[in-house]
């Protein structure tokens, strides 16, 4: 059975609100944390990373299938302006990683302002790091390209959905991240 749409997430407490919010039980807990709602939407948690976002994404789209894909979780701001707890839907996303060539242009239907999201196969933890990415990019975490590019592979629509956690290499994205709790469960149109 194919469900409407597959939200994946990388850290679990990303979601921890959203999956009593809006019905989620689990269904699957290895290799990755599967949760579906009666809408027929699935939620994974992939675990950090774009090689993990994309085993999940292969994994989901094999055992449960869907329609179409959002990625939703933190992302660092990398320009000056953005608060904490701010939504961004991402227009653009690029691999920080010269060797993975593809950027990727994705649709913008939510009612949040529009971001350029860089992916990182590393944390970014110096501010001169931060700063130059912020040349190309408003927003940078650590799973949306292994996401695109596994989405482009399987011929399926990708959206990203990021939520601002932190401006500087110094905080705790963590504490931040609880301290958010309740800020995607404002919009049901997501899951």
């Amino acid at each position: 059975m194919a469900h409407a749409r597959a939200i994946f997430f990388a850290y679990p407490i990303e979601a921890l609100g959203v999956i009593p919010a809006f019905g989620y039980e689990r269904v699957s807990s290895s290799p990755f944390e599967i949760y579906r709602n009666a809408a027929g939407n699935i939620l994974a948690i992939s675990g950090i990373g774009q090689l993990n976002a994309a085993n999940c994404f292969w994994h989901v789209k094999k055992n449960f299938g869907f329609a179409e894909a959002l990625n939703v979780g933190a992302a660092g701001a990398l320009k000056g302006g953005m608060k904490l707890g701010e939504i961004f839907q991402i227009e653009k996303n690029f691999s920080t990683d010269k060797y993975f060539g593809d950027s990727f242009a994705l649709e913008t239907p939510f009612a949040f302002k529009k971001a350029v999201l860089a992916t990182s196969y590393v944390p970014v933890t110096t501010q001169a790091a931060r700063d130059e990415l912020a040349k190309k990019a408003d927003l940078v975490d650590m799973e949306a390209c292994g996401l695109c590019a596994a989405a482009k592979l399987h011929g399926v629509n990708m959206r990203a959905v990021k939520f601002v956690s932190d401006f500087s290499p110094g905080c705790s994205i963590p504490e931040n991240i609880v301290k958010l709790r309740g800020v995607l469960e404002a919009h049901p149109e997501l899951f």
